[in-house]
């Protein structure tokens, strides 16, 4: 077992014996194709009734959208890059590569380079847009990258959504058993 910072109380108590989780009962085995029902195989009525109730949920603002934006670029090297990817970063205006993934230059368009979190956010809008309805958008962080991401949705305008509908939620670098 390796350690990554002091070990908390509560991983104590867990490598302790003191925590467990329920056995897993039942049949385990790995998800298939067949497990996930694709909404383009149900007949057109239960389709059509399904899109519904999720365009009532989603203005009704009991769903949102939500991304993982916490993932490191720590293991990206500025000379491995792609020479796409470097243009993309030059025309983003950087020198160096973000510390999110998430701020990762992917496609120019109109002069502009996009990240995946542009895109992302450019999706959301659309969808909202396209459904008449108004959502949150859930980011989440880590303390390390949240500043930056921060700022870049500043500088973003949020890709044309609320700023009072776009919330980050921080996940804390705090120490894990590993």
């Amino acid at each position: 077992m390796s350690t990554v910072g002091s070990i908390s109380e509560l991983g104590q108590r867990y490598l302790d014996g003191e925590l467990r989780q329920e056995a897993l009962r039942g049949d385990i085995r790995l998800s298939s194709k067949e497990d996930v029902p694709r909404l383009a195989d149900f007949p057109d009525s239960e389709r059509n009734g399904i899109r519904e109730l999720g365009l009532r949920a989603l203005a009704d603002g009991r769903v949102g959208f939500g991304v993982l934006a916490a993932g490191a670029s720590s293991r990206m090297n500025l000379q491995d890059l792609p020479a796409d990817v470097a243009a993309l970063l030059e025309l983003s205006g950087k020198d160096d590569l973000p510390l999110s993934k998430a701020l990762v230059p992917v496609i120019a368009h109109g002069g502009k380079a996009y990240n995946y979190l542009d895109l992302f956010l450019v999706n959301c809008r659309r969808f909202l847009e396209q459904a008449g309805a108004k959502a949150k958008t859930v980011i989440f962080v880590s303390e390390k990258n949240g500043p930056e991401i921060r700022e870049h949705l500043d500088s973003c305008q949020n890709q044309g959504l609320d700023s009072d509908d776009v919330w980050d939620f921080v996940q804390p670098m705090e120490p894990q058993i590993v």
